[in-house]
Protein backbone atom coordinates (compact mmCIF):
# COMPACT_ATOMS: atom_id res chain seq x y z
CA UNK A 1 0.00 0.00 0.00
CA UNK A 2 1.36 3.16 -1.04
CA UNK A 3 0.41 6.48 -0.12
CA UNK A 4 -2.47 5.51 1.96
CA UNK A 5 -3.88 6.49 5.37
CA UNK A 6 -2.10 4.63 8.11
CA UNK A 7 -5.71 3.42 9.45
CA UNK A 8 -6.32 1.75 5.70
CA UNK A 9 -3.12 0.17 6.29
CA UNK A 10 -4.14 -0.66 9.92
CA UNK A 11 -7.43 -2.30 8.31
CA UNK A 12 -5.95 -4.55 5.56
CA UNK A 13 -3.25 -6.33 7.65
CA UNK A 14 -6.06 -7.09 9.82
CA UNK A 15 -8.08 -8.69 7.08
CA UNK A 16 -5.72 -9.72 4.78
CA UNK A 17 -4.58 -13.47 5.16
CA UNK A 18 -0.85 -11.94 3.88
CA UNK A 19 1.91 -9.55 4.10
CA UNK A 20 1.16 -6.02 3.91
CA UNK A 21 4.04 -3.87 2.98
CA UNK A 22 2.99 0.19 3.16
CA UNK A 23 4.48 3.54 2.86
CA UNK A 24 1.84 6.23 4.60
CA UNK A 25 0.71 9.58 2.96
CA UNK A 26 2.91 11.35 5.97
CA UNK A 27 6.11 9.68 4.72
CA UNK A 28 7.98 11.36 1.83
CA UNK A 29 7.79 10.52 -2.04
CA UNK A 30 11.02 8.74 -1.96
CA UNK A 31 10.02 6.00 0.86
CA UNK A 32 7.20 5.44 -1.32
CA UNK A 33 9.85 4.38 -4.41
CA UNK A 34 12.29 2.56 -1.86
CA UNK A 35 8.75 0.64 -0.74
CA UNK A 36 7.42 -0.31 -4.32
CA UNK A 37 10.98 -1.17 -5.39
CA UNK A 38 11.58 -3.18 -2.08
CA UNK A 39 8.66 -5.16 -2.84
CA UNK A 40 9.23 -6.11 -6.83
CA UNK A 41 12.67 -7.44 -5.62
CA UNK A 42 11.34 -9.30 -2.78
CA UNK A 43 8.58 -10.89 -5.55
CA UNK A 44 11.72 -11.57 -7.93
CA UNK A 45 13.40 -13.72 -5.55
CA UNK A 46 10.53 -15.64 -4.29
CA UNK A 47 9.62 -16.23 -7.88
CA UNK A 48 13.36 -17.46 -8.19
CA UNK A 49 12.36 -19.83 -5.26
CA UNK A 50 9.41 -20.71 -7.25
CA UNK A 51 6.97 -19.76 -5.37
CA UNK A 52 3.35 -18.46 -6.45
CA UNK A 53 3.60 -14.41 -5.60
CA UNK A 54 0.96 -11.90 -6.35
CA UNK A 55 1.14 -8.36 -6.12
CA UNK A 56 -1.89 -6.05 -5.73
CA UNK A 57 -2.42 -2.65 -7.28
CA UNK A 58 -5.43 -0.88 -6.53
CA UNK A 59 -4.05 2.66 -8.67
CA UNK A 60 -0.75 2.51 -10.57
CA UNK A 61 -1.43 6.12 -11.22
CA UNK A 62 -0.55 7.14 -7.89
CA UNK A 63 2.87 5.99 -8.49
CA UNK A 64 3.12 8.58 -11.85
CA UNK A 65 4.64 11.47 -10.01
CA UNK A 66 7.06 9.90 -7.75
Amino acid sequence: MIDERPEEVTDMRRSVDGEVVASTFDEPATRHVQVSEMVLEKAKRLVEHQRDVGILLDSIQDLQGL
